[in-house]
């Protein structure tokens, strides 16, 4: 159980502020729906199989979500590309 698993009791995890174990999930599934948009081994895949892939059916709600997350569509995430990589120095 998530409660036992993080020495937490079941009313600190329904009283704690910041996101809902719900809006975890669903960041989740978005950061990772991005990343396969992204990689060129995903490039033949349609944004909805790739949303599928991630349990995400719903393609209003999933649009409307990614682009509030990300502040572009899953399209232009998609033609956007692989991000660039930078050095740390």
């Amino acid at each position: 159980m998530v409660t036992q698993r993080h020495w937490v009791n079941s009313s600190q995890l329904l009283c704690e502020p910041g996101p809902t174990v719900t809006e975890l999930i669903r960041g989740y599934r978005l950061d990772r729906i991005l990343a396969d948009l992204r990689s060129p081994a995903a490039a033949r895949d349609s944004i909805s199989q790739v949303a599928a892939r991630w349990g995400v059916h719903d393609m209003p709600h999933f649009s409307r979500a990614f682009r509030a997350r990300y502040g572009m569509t899953p399209t232009q995430a998609r033609q956007a590309g692989p991000p660039a990589w930078r050095s740390p120095h």
